[in-house]
């Protein structure tokens, strides 16, 4: 296969490998029954995924299923935001240099999770008969004298060709058991009533996404949308968004930003199949059905690298292996 033709995800299954030969990893790789050379690690080696192995704390109980695949984008995350967990400091000027219109207090903390659901979620969300309510990738939290006054949710993708789907938009027969997915390409029928319209809102599902959409307070843009938007790749960031606006609502939160950290070699996750208000580009399609006032962030990983590694002086060696493991300059 020409390079010109090979995907990002198979260019960097090979850079992967060839990262792990050079750091005399392989023979902590799983082998394949195939005897290609392997990009998953064996269990009892998992941590070595993580620049430093302690790491696994921040995710332990809650990792995917493949994280220690060298392909984890879980482990992307954690590699990318890790140094900010325990430099809170540094994680505080981090949101400063992202979030300049967000101004934050001298005392003001900044506290960084992984895999991360506020409590009060489940309810907020309607998500109380799923076992996998919104979970959020990096969540920050800003704390002024004891309490949570603002968040930062971030959605970090690393070779995924999408974000997340809705599983209502599958037509039957599927496990998904939407009787009638159709509907989701009558978008004009379902805004007047979503509760009987959509099937995620039916009662079988319970969710509550559409109260905060169609909220007075915050509005969603979707005048000229024939289809559902959500039926695929904008599925995953509005349930982010939504969430967002939930913390605001719902407590002592007077803001929450949320946006998207995403290998800058990966082209394809936003690429929407069919487009969204006359966009292709996922970002910008979601960027169109938001409010007014909100737009998504984009963060690049070597803006955070740049900025911890410019902040503290240590921090270059894990700089140097983040860019080295990631070719992130692709």
């Amino acid at each position: 296969m020409s390079k010109t033709n090979q995907s990002f995800a198979d260019r960097m299954k090979e850079h992967q490998i060839a990262w792990a030969t050079r750091n005399g990893f392989t023979h902590l790789l799983d082998p394949r029954n195939n005897s290609q050379p392997s990009w998953v690690l064996k269990p009892e080696h998992q941590t070595k995924n993580l620049q430093n192995p302690t790491w696994w704390q921040y995710i332990k109980g809650r990792e995917h299923k493949w994280a220690r695949s060298l392909l984890s984008s879980q482990c992307f995350a954690v590699n990318v935001f890790g140094p900010l967990v325990e430099n809170p400091i540094l994680a505080k000027r981090v949101l400063e240099s992202l979030f300049p219109h967000r101004i934050l207090e001298k005392d003001d903390n900044v506290s960084v999770f992984f895999e991360h659901t506020p409590e009060g979620t489940q309810k907020w969300l309607g998500e109380t008969k799923t076992s996998q309510p919104t979970q959020v990738d990096v969540f920050f939290t800003v704390t002024r004298r004891k309490q949570s006054v603002g968040h930062v949710l971030v959605e970090v993708k690393y070779t995924e060709l999408e974000f997340g789907s809705c599983r209502g938009a599958v037509p039957p027969p599927t496990k998904a058991g939407n009787h009638d997915s159709s509907r989701c390409l009558n978008f004009q029928d379902v805004l007047p009533n979503p509760k009987q319209m959509c099937w995620m809102a039916e009662p079988v599902n319970g969710r509550h996404y559409w109260d905060f959409m169609l909220s007075s307070a915050t509005p969603f843009r979707f005048t000229s949308a024939m289809v559902c938007p959500f039926r695929h790749s904008l599925y995953q960031l509005m349930r982010n968004q939504v969430l967002a606006l939930a913390l605001v609502q719902e407590t002592s939160a007077e803001w929450a930003e949320f946006g998207v950290c995403i290998h800058p070699g990966n082209t394809k996750v936003r690429q929407l199949s069919d487009p969204v208000l006359g966009r292709t580009d996922a970002l910008e399609a979601f960027n169109a059905i938001l409010p007014n006032h909100m737009t998504i962030t984009e963060i690049l990983p070597s803006t955070i690298i740049e900025l911890a590694r410019g902040d503290d002086s240590a921090l270059s060696d894990w700089a140097g292996w983040m860019h080295s493991r990631y070719d992130l300059h692709v």
